[in-house]
């Protein structure tokens, strides 16, 4: 299938906070700190800003140390506990290790966004959070906002995050992992469970376009299912997805609206902007019984705005469902090729253990393997997951879990200046 542009990501964009993929000059004007200050912190911290005015302070104190310092942080001995009152943003820093957090968003408007404005040689592990996050602007759109610099390098390992409606919360249109424009190394993602978000669990194809630095991804052993727009979306050179598992299988509609327009629409791959867009040994389960599915790959190329000659998506040794509504569809200049493509999706391609199956477990360094995929030889699970009252999250009474080693740092407070 063939088509022209997608309603989920329209010809020119002409919106700019939730999408997340606006012009470098846009977002880079975005990020300045004094510019930015009301869109990327909340109420409290800008109250506490105003305090410290008061005293005489700010000219030593950075608007996130006063940001961080407003969240309420305590210690149960296996993680950090860092309750969320309102629009918060971590900064990292060069060489930073940020592990071993259950980040509590359960309060009403709260959100934690945890951000690299391209540092370089910064973890962030075992983290967990609780409660669906509230999307707002700027960089409060989406739980993590990343870059790292040329020849730079970034780690996401161990997370969950779940933004479908629930305990009361209604579903979030965050966006889960978003890779920033400016990002100009590579960053690893691994072992992530991001489920039932607005706008992508994993949105890494900004760096393609329109004046983006091009940095690559590689995700790998991730889990990811019923985020709208996608559950991989790619798009520059040498960027992979190895190991992974994808889902839409949400016939309730339980997951989070796209900001702009409200749809439910998801895919299970985008690779978009360049060639060779690599999707290896992973499966897909794409449901027709869910309540918008798109397709299982698609490849967009976008002209005058696209920076390579052509998007091309190369799935290579995959599984998808044999009922799937739609295998592939490609706009002009762009295609998807599939070799060695099965019919038997499973999570055994997950290698390493698995992914975290809740919020707590993601926090104490654990992760074990998802329910098996409806139809799969290793089961017939065909639920969808639900968070389980005694940890926030869902759980598997099957899985054998495992304990990732990672040494537990302390946070710091960074300033917002690039």
């Amino acid at each position: 299938m063939v088509r022209d542009y997608h309603p989920d990501e329209k010809k020119k964009d002409n919106h700019t906070g939730n999408s997340g993929e606006n012009n470098r000059t846009n977002e880079r004007s975005t990020d300045n700190q004094e510019q930015a200050s009301n869109a990327h912190f909340g109420r409290r911290s800008l109250l506490k800003a105003g305090a410290a005015a008061g005293l005489g302070i700010v000219g030593t104190t950075s608007l996130t140390e006063l940001a961080a310092a407003s969240i309420d942080k305590s210690s149960n001995g296996k993680y950090d506990v860092w309750k969320i009152t309102g629009k918060e943003v971590y900064d990292l820093s060069d060489g930073e290790k940020l592990s071993n957090i259950l980040v509590d968003q359960t309060a009403d408007g709260a959100t934690l966004t945890i951000r690299s404005q391209n540092k370089s040689k910064w973890a962030v592990r075992n983290i967990g959070f609780l409660g669906v996050g509230q999307d707002g602007e700027g960089s409060s759109s989406f739980q993590f906002q990343v870059s790292t610099p040329s020849g730079g390098h970034g780690l996401i390992e161990n997370i969950w995050a779940n933004g479908k409606a629930r305990d009361g919360q209604s579903a979030s249109q965050l966006g889960g992992i978003y890779i920033r424009p400016s990002h100009e190394g590579h960053i690893d993602i691994r072992h992530t469970y991001i489920e039932g978000f607005g706008n992508n669990a994993v949105y890494a194809s900004a760096v393609g376009k329109d004046g983006g630095n091009a940095g690559s991804v590689t995700l790998k052993n991730c889990y990811h299912r019923d985020n709208t727009v996608s559950q991989f979306r790619i798009g520059s050179p040498k960027s992979i997805v190895r190991n992974c598992v994808g889902v839409v299988n949400d016939p309730d509609g339980k997951r989070g609206q796209y900001p702009s327009d409200g749809s439910y629409n998801a895919r299970c791959v985008w690779g978009k902007h360049f060639r060779n867009q690599r999707i290896e040994n992973s499966s897909f389960y794409l449901s027709p019984n869910d309540v918008n599915p798109d397709t299982v790959f698609e490849a967009r190329y976008i002209d005058d705005r696209s920076e390579g000659e052509q998007a091309v998506v190369n799935a290579i040794g995959c599984n998808v469902n044999a009922n799937a509504p739609q295998l592939q569809s490609s706009t002009s200049n762009a295609t998807v090729n599939t070799t060695s493509l099965g019919k038997n999706p499973t999570v055994a391609v997950i290698g390493g253990g698995g992914v975290p199956l809740s919020p707590k477990m993601a926090a104490s360094g654990n992760r074990s393997m998802p329910p098996e995929l409806p139809g799969a030889d290793g089961g017939n699970n065909s639920k969808n997951s639900t968070p389980s009252k005694a940890d926030g999250g869902n759980s598997s009474n099957d899985s054998t879990e495992i304990k990732t080693e990672c040494p537990k740092a302390q946070p710091q407070r960074q300033s917002t200046e690039n």
